[in-house]
């Protein structure tokens, strides 16, 4: 590998390390410090470095390379699947690099062989191993039982909790954890003897992921939450954390030991591991009692969230209530409109009909007045035709008595 000048790296302080998520803090600490003793006794004052898979996106998206902050002192490359235009990163896949053989000093991997599929993860190793000089400081959550449960109860704690479901973990109960045997295997089988060590405490690890999943919650209005309870964990715990049964395993592969430093190395950390198993209350209770008030606060929080929650359920349904009513009422005054209408209509039409009967009535009122007057003229006019009629029987009379006297004068004038 061609040696570049070193790239400008800002060193943050010792603060704003110690305020870093605490299972990555934990692990690039302990990796740091087998780093850092290699270095001394090889006596190379500044090493060249490839982390494989060392990208990190925070939560907002903003790409980090968290090996720079405890590794930049040295000549560092990292190399990750993600495209990523940050100072130091090289865009690659680490089961077929494009480095030549022993292109660095050491080859550090966090965290990622969990994530290889399970029928690359031989040839994963044997990559890492192909490219590094000295060895390989690997480390990674192992296969146990005990871990396991823990990853499933986080699982479904972030799922109840958070309604979400976590990637990473879903990835490693797709592929399965690496097996101890077989990472071992792996490296025996690139020529490389190892150790390893563990790193994370279950028992802490569970309690903490769980506080740290619940504090998402007040991510963007408390962000000190978070910090403060990681500042807390890496002040106090963070080396006391390498014990039995541990989250995670830091593996240390020797390829070429110049100058005894795999010895080195295994000096620096054998004595930082407690030995035995199960739970020190002295060395726990501490952050239990801290981790379980803090649940117990958000027994509050959660009990408002839910009567909010119960809250806004009933106004929703009586909104939904209200608008059925709306919709029906809007119903009833189209009936109403289209009755009004009708009954307008029948209305006009009763006082067309009582307009005609008026007509009519006053018609029959006029024929009545007129069939009177004629019940009168012909009254009227049957007197004047007894009247003229009884003139006419007078004057036939009359006639009559004129004409018997006439004759009887004859009768009598010829009689004689």
């Amino acid at each position: 590998m061609t040696s570049h000048e070193p790239y400008p790296i800002l060193q943050p302080s010792e603060d704003a390390l110690l305020r870093l998520p605490f299972d990555q803090y934990g692990r690039y600490l302990m990796v740091q410090e087998a780093v850092a003793t290699a270095a001394e006794a090889l006596g190379i004052e500044r090493l060249a470095l490839l982390d494989v898979g060392g990208y990190y996106q925070e939560a907002d998206g903003t790409p980090r390379l968290p090996s720079q902050q405890f590794l930049g002192e040295h000549d560092l490359t990292v190399l990750d699947l993600p495209p990523c235009d940050l100072p130091g990163y090289v865009q690659g896949d680490g089961t077929n690099m494009q480095f030549a053989d022993s292109s660095f000093d050491l080859v550090v991997c966090c965290d990622t062989l969990e994530h290889i599929p399970p029928a690359l993860r031989d040839t994963f190793i044997k990559e890492l191993v192909r490219v590094a000089r000295y060895g390989v400081v690997l480390i990674c959550p192992i296969d146990d039982y005990r871990t396991a449960l823990a990853e499933k109860v986080l699982y479904a704690y972030i799922h109840a909790e958070l309604h979400a479901w976590h990637d990473q973990l879903r990835e490693h109960r797709e592929y399965g954890l690496p097996q101890r045997p077989l990472v071992r295997e792996s490296f025996a089988g690139a020529g490389c003897e190892l150790r390893d060590y563990p790193s994370g405490d279950l028992h802490a690890w569970l309690p903490m992921m769980l506080a740290k999943h619940y504090l998402l919650k007040f991510g963007q209005s408390q962000p000190e939450l978070q910090f403060g309870l990681d500042e807390l964990y890496n002040r106090s715990y963070a080396y006391s954390e390498r014990r039995e049964p541990s989250y995670r395993r830091l593996i240390v592969a020797v390829k070429d030991d110049q100058h005894s430093w795999f010895e080195a190395v295994d000096d620096a950390l054998a004595p930082t591991v407690a030995h035995g198993s199960g739970i020190d209350p002295a060395r726990w209770h501490g952050l239990s009692e801290q981790v379980l008030a803090l649940f117990q606060i958000g027994q509050d929080d959660r009990r408002e969230e839910l009567r909010a929650q119960m809250l806004q359920t009933y106004i929703e349904g009586q909104r939904n209530h209200v608008a059925n009513l709306d919709g029906i009422i809007a119903n009833q005054q189209n009936h109403v409109s289209n009755l009004d209408r009708i009954i307008a209509d029948q209305q006009m039409a009763i006082q067309h009909q009582q307009n005609q009967m008026s007509h009519l009535q006053y018609l029959v009122g006029l024929g009545e007045d007129k069939h009177e007057q004629l019940r009168e003229h012909i009254a009227d006019l049957e007197q004047r035709a007894t009247w003229l009629q009884g003139q006419a029987d007078e004057a036939r009379r009359q006639l009559e008595a004129v004409q018997n006297g006439a004759v009887m004068k004859v009768v009598k004038r010829f009689g004689r």
